[in-house]
């Protein structure tokens, strides 16, 4: 699985006109990661993020989510109150070794990010012929 995990401290930035809105920040999404055979998939939840505006990135042993997320799901309508005032989304994982990183697919669907992190050869579960003496 992964060797550990890193959470990121929220950020307060006020909504712009809003001053009776609670303060922005971006949420650490909840995770769930399910171990195959010959690959990981690693379960993010991020509702009101739009198409195109989540970034995977690895960078050497660090997987990082980011996204964004509005609360203007209609133009047309301003808010006068929020208390769900989400500006995004953003977690950090540590991989371990045995990720073929160069692999690593993303889909997002449905509010939730599903990560495919495949795992290398000599991770993967195998059969072990055993002989009779």
């Amino acid at each position: 699985m992964f060797a550990g995990q890193k959470l990121a401290a929220p950020a307060a930035n006020q909504l712009k006109d809003a001053p009776n809105s609670r303060p922005q920040h971006r949420l650490s999404p909840d995770v769930d990661i399910v171990e195959y055979d010959d690959h990981l998939v690693l379960y993010a939840n991020v509702p009101g993020v739009a198409d195109g505006s989540l970034e995977a990135t690895v960078d050497g042993d660090l997987l990082t989510l980011s996204a964004m997320s509005s609360l203007e799901q209609d133009k047309k309508l301003t808010p006068l109150y929020t208390e769900y005032a989400v500006d995004g989304y953003y977690r950090q994982f540590i991989l371990d070794e045995m990720i073929d990183r160069s692999k690593i697919r993303a889909v997002l669907r449905s509010g939730v990010v599903e990560l495919y992190l495949p795992k290398v050869e000599q991770a993967r579960t195998h059969r072990i012929e055993v002989q009779a003496a």
